[in-house]
């Protein structure tokens, strides 16, 4: 195996992989699915497995085989114990199987946190940066972030309000711009915040876009960061004029998009 396919399939399985539920009517995450790679793999290869057994199961315990003919059934009948046989050495192969992949995984984990280690001990050397600078860099996003409409903060970021973002009052059929480049994972209507458009961008990153008047892209869509995806309204119950709520979450936790982007103040 080269050294190319080798990195690729440690890669996919020190990934990691997430599914979001979401309920169309009220807007909400409801569930997150995590998956490594690794486990991915362990579901397929027990899946496959459990679809064989079964399938013997249903051959040799039941009235299938008369459907099939008398010769298919004596075959089988014959070569039982050897069926029986083969299930056992492949639950030995299963289970071997599995505690190689575990301990493959122990052995990512360990050279992950020991390169995390060492880059901790990188971070804090007195030569090559200070505490202060250091705590810039924690804040920095993975991500540059733009305005997403020319407007100005009518109402800022509060968890205590629960609001989990900013309002931005711009002129009637402003277009709205993308923050960042990613993917449209939900463009729908709800009864509270009118059209919407969710955006899902790299490293955990997710901008939501509420209140449009009308929508200009697609669920799936790739976009680019600036690209207009929706035109500013007034549309939902939680609207009391035109303007665009915008909310920026990492890692489904909400983020206050005045720290990320330079944004005017009213």
């Amino acid at each position: 195996m080269s050294q190319g396919i080798k990195e690729r399939v440690i890669n996919f399985l020190r990934g990691k992989f997430k599914i979001v539920v979401f309920d169309e009517v009220a807007m909400l995450q409801r569930r997150v699915y995590r998956f490594t790679g690794l486990k991915i793999v362990t579901l397929i290869g027990g899946a496959v497995l459990l679809v064989f057994i079964l399938a013997v199961v249903l051959a040799t315990q039941t009235g299938i085989l008369r459907v099939l003919g008398p010769r298919p059934a004596m075959l089988l009948g014959q070569d039982y114990i050897g069926l029986s046989k083969e299930i056992d050495s492949l639950q030995r192969l299963y289970k071997e199987s599995e505690e190689k992949f575990a301990n493959i995984e122990e052995i990512l984990t360990r050279q992950i946190s020991t390169a995390s280690n060492a880059q901790k001990k990188v971070e804090i050397s007195p030569f090559e940066m200070n505490e202060e600078v250091q705590v810039v860099q924690d804040k920095l996003p993975l991500l540059h972030f733009e305005t997403p409409v020319e407007g100005e903060i009518t109402s800022s970021f509060s968890l205590d309000k629960m609001h989990y973002g900013i309002d931005l009052a711009a002129k009637s059929n402003s277009p709205v711009r993308a923050a960042a480049g990613g993917i449209v994972f939900l463009n729908g209507y709800s009864r509270d915040d009118g059209y919407v458009v969710m955006i899902q961008h790299p490293n955990g990153y997710s901008s939501w876009y509420k209140h449009n008047s009308r929508n200009l892209v697609v669920t799936g869509q790739e976009v680019y960061k600036g690209e207009e995806i929706a035109i500013i309204g007034n549309t939902g119950e939680n609207s009391s004029g035109p303007h665009l709520h915008f909310e920026l979450w990492k890692d489904d936790k909400p983020l206050n998009p005045e720290d990320l982007i330079p944004l005017k103040t009213n």
